[in-house]
């Protein structure tokens, strides 16, 4: 099996990972019965931990989900290819450089913990039936730093007896992931602007070595005559994401390619980054442009 091929697999086994939250477990309480027999304030504990620990877990699959899209949680913004449930962004096409920013990629995280989130909270709800507990409208600001990716989840939780008597707000607590995420991209975007500079003479072991200063391992295949499946692994089990891949394609002159490849045509409006408004028929110009200009695939 080729690695781009095992690769793939993984991805999809991430994405299982994402939707399995269905299988969280409330280690501290263990039944409904005990949970009825304490006091409010200690209800009031144990759905906060709860609120916690199911935030926790979301953003941990949420940084493996978006590390093994490349940084994607939504449909790439420039070329891709596409299975049935994930992406594979290429981030270099024919020499063009189009590594995500920093910043987009904690927008993608955002969006992924938001689209998430719901499931969980409401197990909570079903699991606590036996007190009035509600969660209001939430949002999440995301963080990535050298070593960890912060998480701030503002989220209203109100929680009251079933006699209206005892009522008490949970604030959750910000949390700090443990991640390479970080030098991932920085890795990535060397790697990319090396081969774009000089593709005939780039230096692998220099970027091995880079990749190993910060804990990494790259592996770059060759999976077919037009495109390289570029993979970051961690070396620590306990930072999420695990992997961090993405493809680079190069057609030669009169070269057609093997597999077909998308372009996104949600461009324009999900450009996070200018925030620029524009008219609708502006909009479908420029999809049209788009269109127009991409290379006519072969299958």
């Amino acid at each position: 099996m080729k690695k781009g091929q095992t690769t793939i697999f993984v991805i999809i086994a991430l994405i299982i990972v994402i939707g399995a939250i269905s299988f969280f477990v409330f280690q501290n309480t263990n039944d409904e019965a005990i949970f009825e027999g304490l006091m409010f304030s200690q209800k009031v504990d144990v759905v906060k931990k709860a609120t916690e620990d199911c935030l926790t877990i979301i953003y941990q699959d949420s940084l493996d989900f978006v590390g093994a899209q490349g940084g994607y949680y939504r449909e790439p913004l420039n070329y891709y290819v596409a299975g049935d449930d994930f992406y594979l962004p290429i981030y270099s096409f024919n020499g063009e450089n189009t590594v995500p920013s920093k910043e987009f990629i904690e927008q993608e995280l955002s969006f992924a913990v938001g689209d998430n989130l719901d499931f969980c909270l409401d197990s909570i709800q079903e699991r606590y039936s036996t007190i009035n507990l509600e969660y209001g409208d939430y949002s999440t600001e995301v963080n990535i730093l050298e070593e960890t990716v912060k998480f701030d989840t503002i989220i209203d939780v109100s929680l009251s007896s079933k006699d209206g008597i005892d009522t008490a707000q949970i604030e959750v607590e910000k949390k700090e992931i443990p991640s390479k995420i970080n030098d991932m991209i920085l890795v990535a975007d060397y790697y990319i602007s090396s081969k774009i500079v000089d593709p005939e003479t780039i230096c692998i072991d220099c970027i091995t070595e880079l990749a190993e200063k910060f804990g990494l391992i790259i592996e770059v295949t060759n999976y077919d005559q037009d495109i390289i499946v570029v993979d970051i692994f961690s070396d620590d089990s306990e930072t999420y994401p695990a992997l961090f891949n993405f493809l680079e394609v190069y057609i030669a002159d009169g070269g057609e390619l093997s597999f077909p490849i998308l372009e996104s045509k949600d461009q324009i409006q999900r450009n996070i980054l200018d925030e620029k408004e524009i008219t609708e028929e502006e909009y479908n110009a420029a999809i049209k442009q788009q269109e127009d200009s991409l290379p006519a695939p072969t299958t």
